[in-house]
């Protein structure tokens, strides 16, 4: 009886024994394939190439600047109002130096924005272009600051 007693108590201490050890298999498992999948990604990160024209395509900087002093006038999809023109297929923004004018010096309605960069003003224009629909190009800083001549 005693020999069964601890026999049951050997093959507990075995069983125990084994799940731990498949529990431990488990979690070793799991983080090995963790790492694996962490460090794929940062080799696919690492790898990638940077692609210009998705640069000069973010206008993410422009919108910005539009959310703070343009929307409220011209509403967040450009539409405008009664009082201030849509900005969609807006005939204006073809012509660039008359766009970087009107947002520098204000005209009519819209009020002037003195305090925009050249930069500013040319990452709003590029935003408004480009947004829409609207497909009128792009304009650089140093085209603003000619404008501005």
């Amino acid at each position: 009886m005693l020999y069964s007693v601890e026999y049951q108590i050997i093959q507990k201490n075995y069983k125990m024994k084994n799940i731990q050890k498949l529990i431990i298999l488990v979690i070793v498992t799991f983080l090995g394939f963790a790492i694996i999948s962490c460090q794929e990604k940062k080799e696919k990160k690492n790898n990638t190439e940077v692609n210009i024209d998705d640069l000069e395509n973010d206008f993410s900087s422009g919108k910005l600047i539009y959310e703070q002093q343009c929307m409220v006038c011209h509403q967040k999809d450009g539409n405008g109002n009664v009082v201030f023109p849509s900005l969609l297929n807006a005939k204006l923004l073809k012509d660039k130096e008359a766009t970087v004018k009107q947002i520098k010096f204000g005209f009519e309605n819209m009020p002037p924005f003195p305090d925009l960069s050249n930069q500013q003003i040319a990452d709003l224009i590029n935003y408004i272009s480009n947004s829409w629909g609207n497909s009128f190009g792009k304009i650089s800083a140093k085209e603003v600051e000619n404008a501005l001549k």
